[in-house]
This record gives structure tokens, C-alpha cells and sequence, in this order.
């Protein structure tokens, strides 16, 4: 292997390992965001302020899509307190969308 070759392949490992970092921390704030933006909207929904309720709604989606790979694929964190939020954040979102089809037909 040449000296040129084995600088390729070690940039290569760099951005992976830069890339898989950076998704970890991405995925870690998805995860502790999801919680307060559900426990959000649930207090709006309490108070019933519907402004709030649609705002939370969009949050929720968009936070859940962006981390989706972690939440329904069923990928394992490196951590138990990842873990456990992943089936927090797995759950709430089920209930919150029960919760949005109810809605929906009662209305």
C-alpha cells in the first residue's frame, strides 16, 4: 500500500468517525427535546390553548422525523439512558398520536 493510498483510507476513517460524532449528537438532543416538547404540548392541551397545541403538534413531527432512524428502527444507543429515552420518546409519540386522531374524529 502506498503512502498516498494509506492517507486516502485514514481521511476516509476520519470523516466517518467526524460523521458518526456528529449524528450521535444530533440524535442525543433529538432525544432530549422530544420529552419537554411533548410534556408542552400536553400542558397545553390541559390548558387548552389551541395556538400552543398546533405549534407543539409541528415540533413534535419535525423532531420526530429528523430522528426517526433512532425511534422506529429500533437501532440501539450506546448508552441505557439513551435507551430508555428512545422508549420514552416511542411511546409519547404514540400516545400523542392517539391522542390526535381522537381529536380529529371528535371534532
Amino acid at each position: 500500500m502506498t503512502d498516498k493510498q494509506f492517507a486516502e483510507n485514514y481521511i476516509k476513517k476520519e470523516r466517518e468517525e467526524i460523521r458518526r460524532r456528529d449524528s450521535r449528537i444530533f440524535h442525543i438532543i433529538i432525544l432530549v427535546c422530544l420529552p419537554l416538547f411533548f410534556a408542552g404540548y400536553f400542558y397545553a392541551l390541559y390548558r387548552g390553548n389551541n395556538s400552543n397545541v398546533s405549534s407543539y403538534s409541528l415540533l413534535i413531527l419535525a423532531f420526530s422525523a429528523a430522528g426517526s432512524n433512532v425511534l422506529f428502527t429500533g437501532k440501539k444507543m450506546e448508552q441505557k439512558a439513551l435507551n430508555l429515552l428512545v422508549k420514552l420518546d416511542a411511546v409519547l409519540f404514540l400516545v400523542w398520536t392517539a391522542i390526535v386522531i381522537i381529536q380529529l374524529i371528535l371534532k
